[in-house]
């Protein structure tokens, strides 16, 4: 049985749409595809949100419904005035976490926490590719208040224990060797619930 010319056409615009139909609503979800026992998965982005928990302007990790059950970073500084408050500082860093995830292809591995001098002589923790080692305007994070400049370093291993649950933990051994690179895949997996890390 031969079918017409034109109905053969008409299915395959048909497929074509619908083919393209899936690769656009794919794109929009944001999903990440992986392959787990040879079937292809869909994994959620991780994102970051501006919360209040307990008075205090946090920076939480967030994948699918979970979300981190201790937050990644508090913001309580008011050095730097009234236009970088707790609130937008929070805000304006978990936005610029996101993008960082989102330029890497939604997901977190690759990317580290490190602290650097910018041209204009002011101390910053930036976001950069494992790898990398140089802050600039495209991958700063936040700047660091005068007291914690003065040691970087102790400012990441802070942040590790503050992901760690180690809120009170201020005494950190200045002698034993600090951080100069944090993963931040492993930060988050660390106050993601168990079993959401990736």
């Amino acid at each position: 049985m031969s079918f017409h010319p034109l109905y053969r056409l008409t299915a395959q615009v048909f497929t074509t749409t619908l083919l393209l139909s899936t690769i656009a609503c794919s794109a929009q979800t944001g999903s990440i595809p992986s392959v787990k026992d040879g079937v292809a998965q869909a994994e959620e982005p991780t994102i970051f949100n501006c919360v209040v928990q307990k008075g205090d302007w946090v920076t939480v990790a967030k994948r699918g419904n979970a979300v981190s059950e201790q937050p990644l970073m508090t913001w309580a500084t008011r050095e730097f005035g009234d236009e970088y408050s707790p609130k937008q500082r929070c805000e304006i860093v978990s936005q610029k976490l996101t993008d960082a995830v989102g330029k890497n292809g939604g997901t977190l591995k690759s990317l580290e926490l490190t602290t650097g001098k910018l041209d204009n002589g002011y101390t910053v923790v930036c976001v950069v590719r494992k790898g990398e080692d140089t802050c600039n305007q495209d991958n700063l994070l936040f700047t660091l208040n005068k007291n914690n400049a003065k040691n970087p370093k102790m400012v990441l291993a802070k942040i590790a224990n503050f992901a760690d649950g180690k809120t009170q933990e201020n005494n950190i051994d200045e002698s034993s060797s600090l951080p100069e690179f944090v993963s931040l895949q492993s930060l988050v997996n660390r106050v993601l619930p168990e079993g959401n890390g990736f």
